[in-house]
């Protein structure tokens, strides 16, 4: 839903016109679009990030994630930018 939404978003047609081609109801395609931008982002809870600015025990540069609640993660640089994502929208929960 959200790559129709977009679509609409990065188009011209009316909403009537697009939801017709597309072959979904108009109030179908309203609710989708008010449900996914009250989507909280990834990144809300967040207060700052900060590279760390010591080296860890095993001598690597580490990101510093500080999070709500006073929780602090810290991760190595190269640590998988997929993983990383997966790891942020699992906290976001």
């Amino acid at each position: 839903m959200e790559v129709l939404i977009s679509r609409f978003d990065g188009g011209e047609k009316t909403l009537k016109e697009f939801c017709r081609e597309e072959g979904i109801s108009k109030s179908t395609f309203e609710y989708w679009r008010r449900k996914l931008r009250a989507k909280p982002s990834v990144s809300s809870g967040f207060q700052q990030i900060l590279p760390a600015s010591n080296l860890s025990r095993q001598g690597r540069e580490q990101i510093r994630l500080s999070l709500s609640k006073g929780m602090i993660l810290e991760l190595p640089v190269d640590y998988p930018a997929k993983e990383l994502l997966k790891l942020l929208r699992g906290l976001s929960c």
